[in-house]
């Protein structure tokens, strides 16, 4: 049976462990007068493991990850860490929605946190749908929402830099390349695009993308596995940006190259009113490093010299595999609805052909314009190119569901991901691994 403590309980006992002697060494912000040190950091784990659960439901690999995830954030960052197994969905989302619990909770009752992570591990489903392994009815669990989670946050740390790292699958479907001859459908939904959650100083990684299913074994789950290991073998500062990218291409290149099944982790970054950048623990590194500016330490670790070769790194290989001296090209489209001689247009074009060297077209933006330009897609040779970018300019809406959408004419609407998914197309497997970029102004 879950282990859940009440929610006044848990809050004690959060407030009764020791807090790191230490400012927190997750990484700093640059402000007008140089850097600042994240001098306090909450990270919260949920977690939900269905020890005793029928079937399949057991998540293998969670004690592991709530092990990895306070060794990197509590004991080598000094960070306030606190992980609560079990909660009940109303205790969780009432803690989670309550500044003066949550500063209790971490024994900071004076500060509220510059940084705040939460980790959220458990099954899920599609449309956000989180288990908990609270039993209601037979094998049937209390859910909640990442919705729920975006609401209850809303009013929360709302000058607080937020990182959410949601681990739950997000539905059956395998991540693999679709295959016309096994069954298996289009997966349209995994190319979804949503304005939510709409807040300032929120950044969200899922596992995955929509419909499909996250991976994990004995060892934990993948994207806490790797978003451990980016921190602890970081050679080097790295911006919000660049270390998230870092954890994608880990888990990308894991299922990919050594477990010969797929998985997409997808990002969503809100505006920041700071800028925050990672650090690294490595002083050998740090020693070596020369620096322009001063923190209230005396240095300025946002400036360094030293230059390294990023850690389990994949160079796309430009050369076309046919003729192994020519590079690959480079191919660009620009939908639009008015006229192709308007002056965005043209500046556009001049730039990705001077400036980029790539081959470019312009195309009218409606469907009979996008299914001519699909079918082109379907029969290049895609051996003669490396990369691919689409620039559209159309008015930007928001359906009901919260999809965003462009307009194609007066009447029809086209949702993001229908757009994305009928270029990139399940056919197109000859894209696979090759950089394809999309613009929407």
């Amino acid at each position: 049976m879950p282990n859940s403590l009440t929610l006044d309980t848990t809050i004690e006992h959060g407030f009764s462990l020791r807090s790191p002697q230490e400012g927190a060494k997750l990484g700093f912000f640059e402000t007008e007068d140089g850097v600042e040190n994240g001098e306090n950091v909450f990270v919260f784990v949920v977690h939900y493991d269905f020890k005793g659960c029928a079937g399949d439901w057991p998540r293998p690999g969670n004690n592991k990850d709530v092990e990895n995830l306070r060794e990197t954030f509590g004991e080598k960052r000094s960070c306030r860490f606190r992980e609560w197994s079990s909660p009940r969905k109303e205790d969780f989302l009432t803690l989670l929605a309550n500044e003066n619990k949550l500063k209790r909770y971490f024994a900071s009752e004076d500060d509220a946190p510059s940084v705040f992570v939460l980790y959220v591990l458990s099954h899920g489903d599609e449309d956000g749908v989180i288990y908990t392994d609270t039993p209601y009815y037979l094998n049937q669990y209390e859910t909640f929402n990442t919705k729920d989670v975006f609401d209850s946050l809303e009013h929360v740390f709302s000058k607080s830099l937020k990182f959410i790292f949601l681990g739950p699958c997000r539905g059956k479907v395998d991540d693999k390349v679709f295959n016309p001859n096994d069954g298996q459908l289009p997966n349209k939904n995994s190319c979804r695009v949503s304005f939510e959650p709409k807040a300032r100083n929120l950044i969200i990684l899922y596992s995955t993308v929509e419909t499909t299913a996250a991976k994990r074994d004995d060892g934990g789950t993948w994207m806490v596995k790797f978003s451990c290991d980016q921190l602890n073998e970081m050679r080097k500062n790295e911006s919000v940006t660049k270390f998230l990218t870092g954890v994608q291409n880990r888990i990308h290149t894991e299922t990919t190259m050594f477990r010969n099944q797929g998985q997409t982790p997808e990002l969503k970054m809100n505006s920041q009113d700071r800028k925050f950048t990672f650090s690294c623990l490595d002083k050998k590194i740090l020693a070596s490093s020369s620096r322009t500016g001063t923190d209230a330490k005396g240095t300025n670790p946002s400036v360094e010299s030293v230059k390294f070769e990023e850690s389990r790194s994949i160079n796309f290989d430009w050369w076309n595999p046919i003729s192994k001296t020519v590079l690959r090209g480079r191919r660009a489209v620009i939908f639009h609805q008015g006229s192709e001689n308007n002056d965005q247009i043209k500046s556009l074009d001049c730039a990705l052909i001077k400036n980029l060297g790539f081959e470019t077209i312009t195309a009218k933006l409606n469907e009979a314009g996008l299914n001519h330009y699909c079918n082109k897609l379907e029969n290049a040779c895609w051996d003669d190119y490396g990369c691919f970018a689409a620039f559209t300019f159309a008015e930007i809406l928001e359906r009901e569901d919260g999809d965003v959408c462009i307009r194609l004419d007066e009447i029809e609407i086209k949702s993001v991901g229908d757009f994305i998914h009928g270029l990139l197309g399940p056919k197109n497997d000859a894209w696979i691994g090759k950089p394809k970029l999309f613009f929407f102004y």
